[in-house]
């Protein structure tokens, strides 16, 4: 789907909220989801994947297909650039809102090492300004039923104080060589971006303690799991993103609504979500 400017686009996203996933699919999309969902129900998957509703929703509805581009995923007539994002939504005690962080980019050492100002550095062009589209995970409906609750465009600009406080600090701790974690920062965060195996302690040759391993050190890091890195030559592939309790507030902020509290749950009661009830 072309869209000619900003105003264009946004009028499409209104039109995408409250439509299902079905009613967004392709036939050959609907047809892949069908299959995944008789062998979750056969026993012989545990769950569809979660990328197939993301390409129904980027493919079938913005016509954008799968790159390795650099550049954001939605170029407008006019020469505006957009990033895509989709996201699910789960309930947890009547509460709704987002399950997962939203993983942004993958993060590059040496282009943050050079770039001081986040608005000079890589990031920038895709963080810039957002297309984000959240859907719910209705558990007890099969996916093509699911709908999309929000669609909307979303600005860095809003939040560009506290994006650059958090990339200064992680930039200052790459510089120093000193390991990097989510609970660093707020908003801006990163997260590992692998599937293979790293251990920071084992990697940079100093004693470790790592509760998490299972087996005693020395643990394996493989070239999988690294990239270059301006201060120790190489470092765990990580991705900038931003924590699930942000993409939370942007949601119910997006939907006008505050997010309420059960227990340990949070979220915004699902009663009161768009196309919902």
């Amino acid at each position: 789907m072309a869209f000619k400017n900003k105003d264009d686009l946004q009028d499409n996203l209104g039109a995408l909220e409250g439509m299902t996933i079905g009613q967004i699919a392709s036939e050959h999309n609907l047809s892949t989801l069908r299959a995944q969902w008789e062998m979750v129900l056969s026993g012989e998957r545990k769950y569809i994947e979660k990328q197939i509703i993301n390409d129904i929703i980027e493919q079938d509805f913005f016509k954008v297909q799968k790159n390795s581009s650099e550049d954001p995923d939605l170029n407008l007539d006019d020469g505006d650039l957009f990033e895509l994002k989709v996201s699910h939504l789960f309930k947890s005690k009547g509460l709704i809102r987002p399950k997962y962080r939203l993983v942004l980019k993958v993060l590059n050492y040496e282009d943050m090492a050079a770039n001081q100002n986040w608005h000079d550095s890589a990031l920038y062009k895709k963080l810039r300004q957002m297309v984000i589209v959240f859907y719910y995970k209705d558990e007890e409906k099969p996916p093509w039923e699911w709908i999309v609750t929000s669609s909307f465009i979303w600005l860095s600009s809003d939040y560009d104080e506290r994006i650059q406080s958090d990339y200064t600090l992680t930039r200052t701790r790459v510089l120093c060589g000193q390991k990097i974690s989510e609970s660093d920062t707020e908003f801006l965060a990163n997260c590992p971006k692998h599937n293979s195996k790293f251990c920071w302690w084992c990697h940079i040759g100093d004693e470790c303690t790592n509760p998490k391993k299972k087996h005693p050190a020395p643990h394996p890091v493989l070239d999988g799991a690294l990239r270059k890195h301006p201060a120790i030559g190489m470092a765990e592939k990580r991705g900038y993103c931003i924590p699930a309790q942000y993409m939370a507030v942007i949601f119910s902020n997006q939907i006008r609504m505050n997010l309420e509290r059960k227990v340990t749950s949070y979220g915004v009661p699902i009663e009161k979500v768009p196309h919902l009830y």
